[in-house]
């Protein structure tokens, strides 16, 4: 009976080896896939900070009436989910049948590190929170191209494969009875999610001060002594080479962080996570989005994991100044934009400025500095107009920012807009 279930498992219910992914791609598939019209799809990959951040269900239907056309906003985030998990889901979505027409990736600097508590950088954070039996026996490839332990994953695979019931027990467990595990053990999990793939923060039971100490012990080590792990780069760089050889438009995002979250990031974190930032943007064409100064202090539950309030606030922004105006653009107008974002100086995104203002010839000059003539495209109203003014409309850097009013429901404003970075 025991290898009847795992049979099962590996061939005809892959999904339930990762209800995480599941409860996703099953509500993802029924938004796309089995819709009558197939809507344009933008779907966010990242962590737990995607997960809880990005809120995009209160405003699928206002942005369908100023495109004109279905619009699907998705959130594939995923707690502990880097460079290689990223990659990892990107290729079960395609898998599944699922096609983003623009894809959204969050770089996590944490997760770009190595595991630094073994002292080993070349072996990602990341597998630190990578358990064998979420991943199915082909994937184990995958994850061990990027220096996940080989021996460790395989043994614990092929310990668990033959009797699924002791190795599913956290499974069943976490979507049963929770309580009776540990915390650390809620991984399997499945979270409560929205129709856009939102998971809304549990309320703390301890205090915000004890919940960003507890955020310290996570990632202050990795940030104040900050080395690249050049797998998990690499990873990074093959899912963009991946999107780019699908034609696939990619915007790459840092999520929002609190003042006292950023603070400790030291000088060297900063250069490295500036320079790696900088090069994919060059190799790929692909824009930054650096949001981390996007919301106040009072916008989160631990200095970088959203509250609803704030995650509205961060969506709302992300909407209105990104994705409402790439999305009114044809495929082949928004990859044209997007690389024209890309050439844009990318010094201040270390520090979190904003970019010097740039005159609208710079912003779509080519390499050669000569200027670009582009298309005329029409906007979410209908009308024409030529695509070099529907970039100056995207650029808030040179514009006087929008702010967020707070209402009763919410006490979180947005900072100024200093970090569209292009």
């Amino acid at each position: 009976m025991q290898f009847g279930v795992a049979a099962a498992i590996e061939y005809w219910l892959p999904h339930s080896r990762d209800p995480l992914y599941a409860c996703r791609v099953e509500c993802l598939r029924r938004r796309t896939v089995d819709a009558p019209t197939r809507p344009q799809t933008v779907v966010m990959l990242g962590s737990s900070r995607v997960q809880q951040g990005f809120r995009p269900n209160e405003l699928g239907a206002e942005l369908e009436r100023k495109l004109g056309r279905p619009t699907v906003l998705f959130n594939s985030g995923v707690a502990a989910c880097g460079p290689v998990g990223s990659l990892l889901y990107f290729e079960r979505l395609r898998a599944d049948g699922i096609r983003p027409d623009l894809l959204l990736i969050e770089v996590v600097p944490t997760l770009l590190t190595g595991n630094t508590a073994d002292g080993l950088s070349d072996i990602p954070l990341e597998s630190r929170y990578t358990s064998a039996n979420r991943l199915r026996h082909h994937e184990l490839s995958l994850v061990e191209r990027y220096g996940f332990p080989t021996a460790e994953l395989r043994n614990g695979w092929w310990q668990t494969w033959p009797v699924p019931c002791y190795g599913r027990r956290f499974t069943v467990i976490s979507g049963l009875l929770p309580k009776l595990l540990r915390r650390g053990l809620w991984f399997d999990k499945p979270p409560k999610i929205d129709e856009s793939g939102w998971t809304q923060s549990e309320p703390l039971k301890i205090t915000r001060q004890q919940a960003v100490a507890r955020a310290w012990r996570e990632h202050g080590e990795a940030l104040t002594h900050f080395q690249l792990c050049p797998a998990a780069c690499q990873a990074q760089r093959d899912l963009l080479a991946r999107c780019h050889d699908e034609g696939i438009s990619v915007i790459l995002v840092l999520m929002p962080e609190g003042d006292g979250f950023r603070s400790w990031y030291g000088p060297e974190a900063i250069a490295q996570l500036s320079r790696h930032v900088r090069d994919l943007s060059r190799e790929f064409a692909v824009p930054i989005v650096d949001a981390r100064r996007w919301v106040a202090d009072e916008g989160f539950s631990d200095g970088h994991h959203l509250e609803p309030s704030g995650a509205k606030a961060f969506t709302e922004r992300l909407v209105r100044e990104l994705l409402e105006p790439v999305l009114a653009l044809d495929s082949a107008q928004r990859a044209e934009y997007l690389a024209s974002r890309a050439r844009l100086d990318l010094e201040s995104i270390a520090a979190g400025n904003a970019l010097e203002p740039r005159t609208l010839r710079q912003a779509c000059a080519d390499p050669g500095g000569r200027f670009v003539k582009l298309p005329p495209v029409p906007d979410p109203n209908g009308k024409s107009r030529p695509l070099s003014q529907a970039i100056r409309a995207m650029r808030p850097i040179s514009l006087a920012p929008p702010h967020f009013t707070p209402t009763s429901s919410s006490r979180v404003i947005t900072k100024p807009s200093s970090s569209i970075m292009w």
